[in-house]
């Protein structure tokens, strides 16, 4: 396996070691110790991780495990700050911690010069992330900026016109207050508080940025280079960037497991990273130029995974749906998962077996968000090329939920009743 692969499970591990309260002294001593045996180019991509994960449990922190963290965080920030410029926005607020005072005015130093407008973007870009506690950090930072700089945001929000800027912090707000389930709900509370700050706007008065457009397919999953371009959008804007954030070295598994088999129905292959002179006639023209067109960032995780070795296997028969199954799940997030499943068992035709084929792992440690992003494409085909039954059953579960908005009756709470009607 290559070592960039390697690097990011290592990563994911201690990230879920550090949770462990017996386990926090040694996986900081391996956290400095491994961060300090990288390339500038090799640790910049998870020092907002690490930040903000030292940030978020330093008040659970024995003394010496602070110690530890400080000596790290200032390796990172003090010695190494020029070499990691392009990754400085990133770290974690690091200020009203006293160990890290050194650290902490070397990062305000650099950013000093930061406009407020800088500032927000860059939380954004962090709120917006894959990984909760980033996600989380930023927020809380963002709230405290926003109540401090209120004269600036009544500024943006004045006249005819708002200042583009509004429409996009409004988006990503509105995106954090979205975010299911319980361990979530610190989250959505601290966006909530942001959204208050911010006051009631007119939304005549701002645009929402348009988000990225829908993947559409017309043939269903008959045409290959159809098939392959949405192959590619799962790896580029579904998959990747849950790669690179989770913290759970399991769901790191699944998600290689899955970004491999797309890599393998796209036709890419360990030839495409080897040397061209050794290569040259094993990889065709066409797929090398789709390979050479994927951005940097995505060609960079997906090439350790070509020819990856990643498998998984059932310990279990599937369990069979029984319609509708919305009456039969307690929350949400089991519905919407069991439903995508349940979809994906029933697929017909080679190609579409092949691009679904590889969420069934991924499902199962209930990621919503795949199963979100799924969902539509999978109801689709199941409409086009299932039977009288398969449609029927696609029909009974949409009005089951329909139903329960007018006439509740099953027990469910109020927001994962909502979130069902909004999916269908």
């Amino acid at each position: 396996m290559a070592f960039d692969s390697l690097l990011t499970q290592i990563m994911a591990t201690l990230q879920s070691a550090l949770e462990v309260e017996g386990l926090r002294s040694v996986t900081l001593h391996a956290f400095k110790c491994f961060i300090e045996s990288l390339k500038f180019n090799e640790i910049g991509p998870f020092i907002g991780t690490t930040s903000a994960s030292f940030i978020r449990l330093w008040s659970e922190f024995t003394a010496v495990e602070k110690a530890i963290a400080t000596k790290t965080l200032e390796y990172i920030i003090v010695d190494n700050a020029d070499g990691l410029s392009n990754f400085v926005q990133d770290v974690a607020d690091l200020s009203g911690i006293p160990e890290l005072a050194r650290a902490n005015k070397r990062l305000q130093d650099i950013r000093h010069s930061w406009s407020f407008s800088q500032r927000s973007d860059f939380l954004l870009v962090r709120i917006g992330s894959e990984n909760d506690v980033v996600a989380l950090q930023a927020l809380k930072e963002l709230k405290v900026l926003m109540a401090g700089k209120a004269p600036q945001l009544q500024a943006y929000a004045a006249g005819d016109s708002f200042d583009r800027s509004i429409g996009h912090l409004v988006k990503v707000l509105f995106g954090a207050s979205l975010k299911d389930g319980p361990e979530n709900e610190q989250i959505r509370n601290t966006a909530f508080a942001c959204i208050g700050i911010l006051g009631a706007l007119d939304p005549d008065r701002f645009e929402i940025p348009p988000g990225e457009p829908p993947a559409v397919v017309l043939e269903n999953y008959e045409n290959h280079e159809e098939s392959i371009t949405f192959a590619l959008h799962l790896i580029q804007h579904l998959l990747i960037g849950a790669y690179r954030t989770t913290n759970d070295t399991k769901h790191q598994e699944f998600l290689a497991f899955a970004i491999q088999e797309l890599l393998s129905f796209c036709g890419f292959t360990v030839d495409l990273v080897l040397p061209s002179s050794s290569t040259a006639n094993l990889v065709d023209s066409a797929t090398r130029q789709r390979w050479n067109q994927l951005p940097k960032s995505v060609l960079e995780t997906c090439g350790p995974l070509l020819g990856g070795s990643f498998s998984f296997r059932e310990r279990t028969s599937p369990h069979k749906a029984v319609y509708p199954i919305y009456t039969s799940t307690n929350s949400y997030r089991d519905w919407i998962r069991i439903w995508a499943n349940d979809l994906i068992s029933k697929l017909k035709g080679a190609a579409v077996k092949r691009i679904f084929g590889a969420f069934p792992p991924v499902l199962h440690l209930e990621d919503i968000a795949v199963a979100q992003h799924l969902l539509p494409h999978l109801v689709l085909n199941a409409l086009i090329s299932g039977g009288d039954a398969d449609q029927l059953k696609v029909r009974m579960e949409m009005q089951t939920v329909l139903q329960d908005q007018v006439s509740p009756t099953h027990q469910l709470s109020d927001n994962s009743r909502l979130l069902s009607a909004q999916v269908v």
